[in-house]
C-alpha cells in the first residue's frame, strides 16, 4: 500500500496533457486512500507494456498479500 501511495513523476510518452498551455507536461501523480471502505478491491498489474499495440509482456511476480487481518491504519 506504501508503493500505491507514492509519488511518480509522469515524463516521455506518459507526460500529462495541460489543458492551460495545450501541451503534453512533465508532472507528478500521487495516489491516496484516506479511509478504507468496507470492501477493498484491489487490482494487480499484470502486464507491462511497451507503447505497440501487441508489445506487452506478462509479469510472473508471485504476490503475497494478507487476506485476513490486513491492518490499514496508517
Amino acid at each position: 500500500m506504501k508503493y500505491f501511495s507514492t509519488e511518480e513523476v509522469l515524463t516521455g510518452n506518459d507526460k500529462w496533457y495541460c489543458g492551460k498551455c495545450k501541451d503534453h507536461v512533465v508532472a507528478t501523480k500521487k495516489m491516496e486512500i484516506y479511509s478504507a471502505p468496507d470492501y477493498l478491491i484491489v487490482h494487480l498489474k499484470r502486464f507491462s507494456h511497451s507503447r505497440g499495440m501487441f508489445g506487452g509482456r506478462k509479469i510472473n511476480s508471485q504476490i503475497h498479500f494478507p487476506t485476513e487481518g490486513l491492518d490499514l491504519t496508517n
